[in-house]
């Protein structure tokens, strides 16, 4: 028997090595591909299912296929639970090669056509492509699976809601692990494979009744988890699966392909950046905005969109950034990233130092300075898809918060900086070790107060010490020897430029032992190297993982090895010059600009896991911390409006008594 609705009853006669499995759905279609089919003469079997409400359309068929084998099934399970039932017959008979392919036309998606189109063009378009296939299969017995190009996708991206179902057909298949990080599979389940790597999907037994009935979901189906299991059958058995595209070349799928008849997953999406808009927090162009955004950013390719105050602009560019305290304009910020949703835009947060644990005698804590941003700044690093930092400690804490975390280190602009030769001193010069901080780092500075009077009492007249920016612990102040200097500006790369005409000879940076400070990148390495200064550095991890101690600078974790370290060098003038040009060296070939970011790759594959995580439990928690986040604001604003008003009725009540 040749048509029935068991398959146990369909009569088997093998004439051909190739099987051709169709699923006959949409039996206007046939003519279409017949059309294709004929490109492989008359060498193949022709196993089709069709629908029994078609059983009619079976004498259309028996018009150009006599010796079909024909399957009445019920609608359900699509494509896949017919072609398993047919299996059952297939594979004993030791077939070379099968093609599967069925009538998609995908009525939920207007390019439905064009798909299935494109996939019987790279599966069977000519008969020069149906030999080269079949010659391919000849030639290499570990080919298992060959899938049109651009339709052979990496699980990674494309997993969608099936992993639970994959990992349950593996075990029913008889394959005692876990799935793999990464396969491939065929999506659209057309294809050229060879019969017996479907085996092992015999022993799971399924039938009919255990898919679901339609109509089914776009994802997350049975049907959906067998498109991906079969690519994955491929890999547990060490097998191989290629892609073809029309012109007949095999090759290894991109794992990275964005696949033209999906939404792309927001990976993927994300690795093809092309622009930002970028919120600036401050008026001025402080180093922040310049080492964390323009610069990395420009240099990779990204167009760097200014948005001002325009929540508009958002819809200019693929992404938008926000940096450190700028979610304290709430009002702003809900604007833009309620435009960034609506529009399917990524927002990205940068944020560089711990400031939510800024140590009690930190300037900024003193002064309450980011007392009102702090909530916003958490907000924003929940709410964002991906959170920016310069280091590794950052990232171990803001991990906690949000799963996608980038680690951009600052690198060094060598379009703005020149590297300097290390400065050669007269004997009788006297030597001069700088420090450049910002008006916070007084504490940092304090820690080693008593080693700087005692160097400068012990090389009194031939050791100066010159401090810019950071105002002098009170042990500094007035000290012979010492010379301070107010920050010169706080544009970047004015900065750089006056930074470039010091004339250190050599240089310290302590920094205080704590959580704040093992969060700070090593940028005073990079900038004191830059202009030839050899240097002291706190052994915490800004600098643990840069400097080589006696190398290219010295490590110091106590106030005697500060002391002794640098008085080696005050008293060598060589080991100064020696130091100096090593740090210059390691900077050169790590941390430049230009050697680091060429294209936002070079950003976006920084990031801390292997695939961008689409965190289910994000949306409540970006909820409850925007709710919060909320309520303060109103709070404070209320609050100060409060405050307003009883400023104006008391002024009107002294008005009115020194009136009277």
């Amino acid at each position: 028997m040749k048509t029935s609705f068991n398959i146990n009853q369909l009569t088997t006669d093998k004439r051909h090595e190739t099987a051709v499995v169709l699923h006959l759905y949409y039996t206007e279609l046939f003519n279409e591909v017949k059309s294709y089919l004929d490109n492989l003469g008359d060498a193949f079997d022709l196993y089709i299912s069709l629908p029994e409400d078609q059983a009619a359309f079976e004498s259309r068929i028996r018009e150009e296929y006599p010796e079909a084998m024909i399957l009445l099934v019920p609608n359900r399970g699509r494509d896949l639970a017919p072609f398993i039932e047919l299996l059952k017959i297939i594979i004993p008979l030791g077939y070379e090669t099968l093609l599967k392919i069925h009538t998609k036309k995908t009525l939920h998606r207007e390019d439905g056509t064009m798909w299935r189109q494109d996939v019987f063009s790279k599966l069977l378009g000519s008969e020069t492509q149906v030999a080269r296939i079949l010659k391919a299969f000849s030639s290499d017995k570990t080919l298992a699976m060959l899938g049109p190009q651009d339709h052979v996708l990496d699980s990674r991206f494309y997993m969608g809601k099936n992993a639970a179902t994959v990992q349950d057909l593996l075990y029913q298949c008889g394959y005692a692990q876990s799935l793999p990080e990464s396969f491939f599979f065929v999506a659209s389940t057309m294809f050229w494979a060879r019969p017996e790597i479907f085996k092992p999907l015999l022993k799971a037994k399924l039938s009919f009744d255990d898919f679901e009935s339609e109509p089914l979901p776009v994802d997350g189906s049975l049907a959906h988890a067998l498109e991906r299991f079969f690519g994955l059958l491929v890999e547990v058995q060490g097998k191989k699966i290629r892609s073809i595209n029309a012109e007949g070349e095999l090759g290894l799928p991109d794992p990275f392909e964005i696949y033209p008849f999906a939404t792309p997953p927001a990976h993927l999406r994300l690795r093809s950046l092309k622009s930002v808009v970028f919120y600036r927090t401050y008026e001025e162009a402080y180093a922040i905005e310049y080492l964390r955004v323009t610069a990395p950013f420009r240099a990779s390719g990204l167009q760097v969109i200014d948005g001002g105050n325009d929540p508009e602009l958002v819809s200019q560019a693929d992404a938008v950034i926000f940096q450190r305290e700028f979610p304290k304009n709430l009002p702003l910020y809900d604007q833009i990233i309620a435009k960034a949703r609506s529009g399917g835009k990524f927002v990205l947060y940068d944020i560089d130092d711990l400031l939510f644990d800024l140590p009690e005698d930190h300037p900024e804590r003193t002064q309450e300075l980011y007392n009102a941003a702090l909530l916003p700044m958490m907000s924003a690093i929940i709410d964002a898809d991906l959170v920016l930092v310069p280091t590794e400690e950052m990232r171990k804490v803001v991990e906690s918060f949000n799963p996608n975390v980038i680690v951009l280190p600052n690198y060094l602009d060598d379009t703005i900086w020149q590297l300097k030769e290390p400065i050669q001193k007269e004997s009788d010069e006297p030597i001069v070790l700088g420090y450049m901080g910002s008006n916070s780092h007084t504490p940092d500075l304090g820690i080693i107060e008593p080693v700087l009077r005692d160097l400068l009492s012990k090389y009194k007249g031939k050791l100066k010490l010159e401090v810019w920016g950071t105002p002098l612990p009170d042990g500094l102040q007035g000290f012979e020897g010492v010379l301070w200097h107010p920050s010169p500006t706080n544009v970047y790369t004015d900065f750089v430029e006056f930074f470039q005409s010091l004339k250190f000879d050599l240089v310290i940076a302590p920094l205080a032992d704590n959580l704040f400070n093992r969060c700070k990148s090593n940028l005073k390495f990079l900038e004191y190297s830059a202009i030839g200064a050899p240097g002291v550095y706190s052994q915490i991890p800004p600098y643990e993982g840069i400097v080589e101690d006696g190398v290219n600078g010295f490590l110091a974790s106590n106030k005697t090895e500060w002391f002794d370290k640098l008085s080696m060098l005050i008293e060598k003038p060589e080991l100064r010059r020696q130091m100096g040009i090593a740090a210059q060296n390691t900077v050169k070939e790590k941390w430049l600009l230009s050697q680091n970011i060429h294209s936002w790759q070079d950003i976006f594959g920084k990031l801390n896991r292997n695939i961008f995580l689409e965190d289910r439990h994000k949306p409540i928690r970006a909820y409850i911390a925007n709710i919060v986040n909320r309520q303060l604001f109103s709070d404070r604003e209320n609050a100060a409006s409060r405050f307003q008003n009883l400023e104006h009725e008391a002024s009107w009540n002294i008005q009115s008594l020194t009136q009277q």
